[in-house]
C-alpha cells in the first residue's frame, strides 16, 4: 500500500504501474510480482517537498533501512540496472499516526513514516528489494579469495552480493558467473565458466559460478 501528498507514479523494475492523482488519504494497492528486484516510485507536488508513505509488506515500510531518494531526475533512475549508490538515504519525517499534520492513512503501518527529501518539487525514491524478499533461485558455487579474468560481461556498483547474483541472473543467458569485491562492492558478471587457467588469486573477492 502507498501513497504521496502529490502525484504519485509507481514503477517496478523499470515497468510502469500506474499513477495515483486521489487524495494522500486514500492509499493504492500495488501487486510486487515474485522476483520483482526494484521498487521506484516518483512523486511530485507543485510548490512543496512532496513526500511518501507506504507498506510493503510486514517488515518493510518507508522510514526503514534501505529507503533512497534525490530531488534530481536522473535517466533510466527507475530501471533495476540503474547504479543508486550516489543517492542519500531518504529523510524520515513522521510516523502515520493521529497526528498533524497528515494524520493516519488507513492500511498502512502505524510505524511507517513519510519519506522525502528536504527540497525540490519531485521526489525520486528507490527501494530494492532484494535481500528483503526471495527474489529467485539460482545456485551458485563460491570459491573464496579469487576471480575470474579475462570473460567481462559487464561491471556494477551494489548494496550486497545478492544483488550482484540478482543481476547475474536477470541475464542468465549470458552471464555464466560473477565476481564480487566485498570492501568496494563491485560485481562484474562473467559470460564463462572457468576453474582452471583464468581464475587468479584476488583477496577479498569471491568468484561464484552458476551450479544449476
Amino acid at each position: 500500500m502507498l501513497t504521496c501528498d502529490g502525484v504519485m507514479t509507481v514503477y517496478v523494475d523499470g515497468v510502469k504501474q500506474n499513477n495515483k492523482t486521489s487524495g494522500y488519504e486514500t492509499a493504492q494497492n500495488y501487486n510486487i510480482p515474485t522476483g520483482s528486484t526494484v521498487l521506484a516510485i516518483h512523486c511530485h507536488k507543485p510548490g512543496k517537498s512532496p513526500k511518501i508513505l507506504g507498506t510493503i509488506d510486514v517488515s518493510v515500510v518507508t522510514g526503514s533501512k534501505g529507503w533512497l531518494c534525490t530531488d534530481q531526475y536522473y535517466p533510466a533512475w527507475n530501471s533495476a540496472q540503474f547504479v543508486d549508490t550516489s543517492w542519500a538515504p531518504a529523510v524520515a519525517y513522521w510516523r502515520n499516526e493521529l497526528e498533524i499534520p497528515y494524520g493516519k492513512v488507513e492500511n498502512i503501518s502505524s510505524s511507517a513514516k513519510w519519506i522525502g527529501t528536504e527540497n525540490g518539487t519531485d521526489l525520486y525514491c528507490r527501494f530494492s528489494l532484494c535481500p528483503q524478499r526471495a527474489c529467485f533461485t539460482i545456485r551458485t558455487t563460491r570459491i573464496d579469495n579469487h576471480k575470474l579474468v579475462g570473460f567481462l560481461l559487464d561491471t556494477y556498483a551494489v548494496h550486497h552480493v545478492a544483488e550482484c547474483a540478482m543481476k547475474c541472473h536477470a541475464v542468465h543467458d549470458r552471464c555464466q558467473s560473477f565476481n564480487y569485491y566485498s570492501i568496494s562492492r563491485i560485481c562484474e558478471l562473467n559470460h564463462s565458466i572457468d576453474l582452471l587457467k583464468h581464475l587468479i588469486a584476488a583477496p577479498g573477492v569471491a568468484y561464484y559460478y552458476r551450479s544449476n
